[in-house]
């Protein structure tokens, strides 16, 4: 069995994510996420995608990025990325986390990106989409269930993330570790995290505040810190997620 991670759309962002591809489907409602991209550079990531896919000589091919589940909001946006692929046998696999876990990283990770408000507010402004089974049971009706695999994060070995993904999704029967477990998404403290949000509402100019994140960011996190983990949810806010918080049932 040959696998490959594809390489078309990796290239503007620090993580090797195809947050790009996620860009041009959405079209001009994508531009936030990368405003300096021209739309010819997020139409040449596409272009370049199908041709490596077409050249491509492994079994399977890997696409992955956070945004397909962040940002694919419409059916219609699930439609355009179905129909893109007639032709392939496409499954969809969706790896859900711990609601209050998420919810901590993924606001951490949006100050990181230069947001000021507070967790409620974040939380206000993706709350429809803090209910897996609603998310899972959207990506069923246009893949069809049989087509959308869940993994629960918690469950994956964390220190042989990628194989374990790997050995779970394909059935790949291997003991060693085979792949890199460098993470370039290490967590970020929860002072360093303070600290962004009193940069990002500064009279600081743009540029100067996102090198002074960059540069604290790479500081902080070239070794481990020992520094507690970002951690902003309150009790209320915690309980009121975990109430409204649904898990799929298992196809």
């Amino acid at each position: 069995m040959n696998i490959r991670y594809l390489q078309a759309g990796t290239e503007e962002f620090h993580d090797s994510g195809h947050h790009v591809l996620v860009m041009g489907l959405l079209g001009e409602r994508g531009r936030y996420i990368y405003p300096g991209l021209t739309e010819e550079r997020v139409k040449k990531a596409w272009d370049d995608a199908f041709i490596e896919i077409a050249e491509c000589t492994e079994d399977y091919i890997i696409i992955s990025s956070e945004l397909f589940s962040m940002d694919l909001h419409e059916t219609l946006d699930l439609e355009r990325l179905r129909d893109s692929f007639s032709g392939y046998e496409i499954r969809i696999v969706l790896v859900l986390r711990d609601p209050v876990d998420f919810l901590n990283s993924v606001y951490a990770q949006r100050v990181r990106d230069g947001y000021i408000g507070t967790i409620e507010e974040y939380a206000d402004q993706i709350w429809p989409l803090l209910n897996w089974k609603t998310l899972v049971n959207h990506w069923r009706s246009v893949f069809g269930p049989a087509n959308v695999i869940t993994f629960r994060f918690e469950h994956l070995q964390r220190d042989q993330l990628a194989d374990d993904f790997i050995r779970r999704m394909f059935g790949w029967d291997y003991e060693e570790p085979r792949l890199p477990n460098e993470s370039s998404n290490e967590s970020v403290p929860h002072c360093a995290i303070e600290f962004f949000r009193e940069i990002n509402g500064s009279n600081l100019s743009e540029e100067l505040k996102a090198e002074l994140r960059n540069s604290v960011h790479g500081q902080i996190t070239a070794e481990p810190s020992g520094l507690p983990r970002p951690n902003f949810v309150t009790e209320e806010l915690k309980a009121k997620l975990l109430a409204s918080c649904e898990w799929p049932e298992p196809v």
